[in-house]
């Protein structure tokens, strides 16, 4: 066997091991990667544009009222204030007297006053208890479910309260006028989306790229025991269409929660450094 042979095969050899270590590698890549919990991957292009659009908020009076929009105890035209101290206590915030009272046999619940006559009474979420969420009138006095004994139970309500977000280990979009319910085709958490101002039919979301494999919802989140990576979408429902805004963030982590429409601006606290930006919509 002549020289150009030999050097030939050892050429050969060599291709075809580096290509078996190759195949190799990639197959653990794959196959100890996070999974992607059925998110939309971002389009490149649509990245690159939006990623301008990140913008840290550091005026503080601009904070401050980004914040204060989080007061949930407060009614809708800033005239009374829930408390739950084994019960509820509609108090008058002028006065600062107790204008209503109720008794209700609860513990660590909160409060949060969508509609003007309705206080929302909810139970904290674990996928491990089932927990309920209810509607007190303070009109008829009635104390009614609104969800019952559900694991993982989370929600967010558009301004009108017509509108709800709803986690129970899916994601979905409930109209209480019509009854309607849309699965949304990617995983998240309510307080990680937003109702438009203009149109409630849109919503904005914080959605992770990835999870981490047997990954426990909502408790491993609200415990700070993973952080996710997010990309920002808007979705429109009737039909249902989403599109990415924003996805690309340089050396810049983003993790968003307590979303708020404000304006033509959608506000955010990133939980990477606990600051508040927005994005131009």
């Amino acid at each position: 066997m002549n020289t150009k042979k030999i050097l030939l095969i050892i050429l050969i050899t060599i291709v075809i091991a580096i290509s078996v270590v190759f195949i190799f590698y990639l197959g653990r890549k794959v196959f100890n990667a996070p999974e992607l919990a059925g998110q939309q991957l971002p389009d490149t292009d649509a990245a690159e544009e939006a990623e301008a659009l990140l913008r840290p908020v550091s005026d503080e009076s601009e904070e401050d009222f980004y914040k204060g929009l989080f007061i949930k105890d407060i009614n809708p035209d800033n005239t009374k204030k829930v408390q739950f101290e084994r019960g509820l206590k509609i108090i008058d915030l002028k006065t600062n007297k107790v204008l209503q009272a109720v008794k209700i046999n609860l513990e660590d619940v909160n409060v949060a006053w969508v509609k003007p006559d309705e206080v929302f009474i909810i139970e904290k979420p674990s996928i491990l208890i089932p927990s309920s969420i209810w509607s007190y009138n303070l009109k008829n006095k009635n104390l009614d479910y609104i969800f019952q004994n559900e694991p993982g139970l989370m929600a967010n309500w558009s301004k009108d309260g017509n509108l709800v977000l709803k986690f129970n280990g899916e994601l979905s979009l409930i109209n209480n006028k019509t009854g309607q319910v849309i699965g949304l085709p990617f995983i998240t958490l309510p307080n990680k989306c937003a109702f438009s101002n203009n149109n409630e039919e849109k919503i904005y979301c914080a959605v992770p790229k990835t999870m981490p494999s047997n990954t426990a919802l909502p408790d491993d989140y609200l415990k700070n025991k993973f952080y996710s990576e997010d990309q920002i979408i808007s979705l429109t429902v009737n039909p249902t269409k989403s599109q990415i805004i924003l996805s690309q963030t340089g050396d810049q982590k983003l993790d968003a929660v307590n979303l708020m429409v404000i304006n033509d601006d959608l506000y955010f606290t990133n939980r990477y450094d606990n600051k508040v930006y927005k994005i131009d919509l």
